[in-house]
């Protein structure tokens, strides 16, 4: 469900959307609580009881056989109340000192050759109630479940199940069976050696613990699943301005889109039990598969810090994404992780695209990187800022964009790895499957004549 307002922040009105997951609660069967009734009691008179009430809930599930006739004090049973009044039910009550949550009940019902009997399929009822006052009660729809095969002589588990149900009072309602047949006193009695009433334990609720982007949508591009999923990390869009930006977190992940600063949207999200946070974000002007800008890779002529045999320097201007330069395997020096691209001539040069190795695991796969310019051979090499949002290259195969924040005058551009993947630690290799130059046409200002204005 979602809940649509404005928040105030640093005096400026924005939207804000929250959304409510419901859940549903969980239960399991816990205690039985038959003992901790403060009063128990039956609707019998006292002149017509039978046996002992108290005894169906003092722990014990057996019965003693009772030869002689008289009180049984390890079972309850209307015998006298079926016999002489002729009254075929009764109600046992429990009353709780407080409001219980209960789901489940057994009872042990006994059966003799004299009299008692197991209830009929389906006639002990369950009733509820806050106050136990007539007109309060409510009845509880309970499935029941016994042994299919019922001894002739002996005692057996009724379970009766359903849903979580609050009550301060508890009600058993019992039915004697009207099937007499084959019982000595050519009548029927209901006897109950033990009642059990279990409160229901309530589950802890699921909390969901990622913190990462459901769906995307900048104006009317949608961001790719794959980028989505490592939840932090960044996605260059052909889209120049975000007019709409349509973010939603996964698994009720709460999701904060910042306003748009340096041709970026950064959007914050926490996971919904707030111990993760990440941070996505969204390079406008910056589609990282787009190659209508790139520069001719036939025109590159590159140099690399080191290769090793099978994965040279060419590998990755072949346009075959299946092959990789890489730097020597036996060669982990970090000065040695760069690749060099000279250019035929001076171009205008907005950016990179580099796409990572596509098989064979991480190894060399480039998360932060240096880019260097020059304009000419005997010129010093000058870093170039790049935008916020692509500084760090997500863990995954598909094109990264370095985006200039400013376009630059350069005929060579060096490549540098300066942090990077592999599947024994970090920071041993460099690798890249393809790399493009990305230029404009757009005229520039060149680095001597940027040296004249300070």
């Amino acid at each position: 469900m979602n809940v649509t307002g404005t928040a105030d922040v640093f005096g400026e009105s924005m939207p804000v959307t929250a959304t409510v997951r419901v859940q549903e609660a969980e239960y399991t069967v816990g205690n039985n609580v038959a003992k901790e009734a403060m009063t128990l009691s039956q609707d019998i008179p006292q002149e017509m009881q039978s046996d002992d009430l108290e005894a169906i809930r003092d722990g014990n599930r057996t019965v003693d056989g009772n030869q002689g006739g008289n009180t049984n004090s390890t079972m309850w049973s209307n015998y006298k109340n079926s016999k002489d009044a002729k009254d075929n039910d009764a109600d046992i009550t429990f009353q709780y000192a407080t409001q219980q949550i209960f789901n489940q009940i057994k009872i042990f019902f006994r059966s003799d050759s004299h009299a008692a009997s197991y209830p009929a399929d389906n006639t002990t009822k369950i009733y509820v109630s806050e106050t136990g006052e007539e007109g309060t009660w409510t009845e509880v729809t309970a499935t029941e479940s016994h042994p299919e095969e019922l001894p002739a002589i002996g005692v057996v588990e009724y379970t009766y199940d359903f849903v979580p149900t609050k009550a301060v009072f508890v009600k058993i309602h019992v039915v004697n069976n009207p099937d007499a047949s084959g019982k000595g006193g050519g009548f029927t009695c209901t006897g109950i050696v033990e009642a059990e009433l279990y409160l229901a334990n309530q589950a802890d609720f699921t909390t969901n613990t990622t913190a990462k982007l459901e769906s995307l949508k900048i104006n009317e591009t949608s961001a790719p699943a794959e980028v989505l999923a490592a939840g932090a990390g960044s996605w260059g869009t052909k889209e120049v301005e975000a007019k709409t930006v349509e973010a939603v977190g996964a698994d009720n992940a709460a999701v904060t889109v910042l306003p748009t600063y340096e041709n970026a949207v950064r959007i914050i999200i926490e996971s919904e039990d707030h111990k993760t946070t990440n941070t996505f974000v969204v390079n406008l002007d910056a589609d990282a598969t787009d190659d209508s800008k790139d520069y001719d890779k036939a025109k590159i002529t590159s140099t690399v810090g080191s290769a090793q045999s099978g994965n040279e320097k060419e590998k990755a201007f072949d346009g075959d994404t299946n092959t990789l330069w890489h730097t020597q395997w036996n060669n982990t020096n970090p000065a040695e992780r760069w690749i060099e691209m000279e250019l035929e001539d001076v171009q205008n040069v907005i950016g990179l695209r580099y796409l990572p190795r596509q098989n064979g695991g991480q190894n060399g796969i480039v998360k932060t990187y240096k880019i260097e310019v020059k304009a000419a051979e005997g010129d010093e090499w000058k870093e170039v800022a790049v935008t916020e949002g692509t500084k760090v290259c997500a863990v995954d195969n598909t094109w990264k964009m370095a985006k200039f924040e400013t376009p630059v005058q350069a005929k060579y551009i060096r490549f540098s790895g300066v942090e990077t993947h592999d599947d024994q630690g970090g920071n041993k290799w460099m690798s890249a499957a393809e790399i493009r130059v990305k230029v404009t046409k757009e005229e520039v200002v060149s680095h001597r004549q940027q040296q004249n204005f300070h």
